[in-house]
């Protein structure tokens, strides 16, 4: 049987890994819906340089920790090219 304390102890970590999911799947409809662009394929890419962004670039929260440096010369090359 399954301990209900041991649940609650997980849920909030679940809920969270289920937001983030949800939450960056949201993000492509909204970028690419209005573009009329569908949702599935192709991958996702740079809209800047059109780098294909690999399955674990994808991973909510935790590429952004891992790939920050190559995300920050990016944003970099992104605000100097509006400014």
């Amino acid at each position: 049987m399954v301990d209900l304390n041991s649940l609650e102890e997980v849920l909030p970590f679940v809920c969270l890994f289920f937001g983030l999911l949800f939450g960056s799947f949201a993000n492509v409809i909204i970028y690419r819906l209005p573009k009329g662009e569908s949702i599935v394929s192709p991958r996702s890419s740079c809209p800047h340089c059109g780098h294909k962004i690999s399955w674990f670039e994808n991973i909510p929260v935790i590429s952004g920790w891992c790939f920050a440096e190559n995300a920050e010369a990016v944003s970099r090359k992104l605000v100097g090219d509006i400014r």
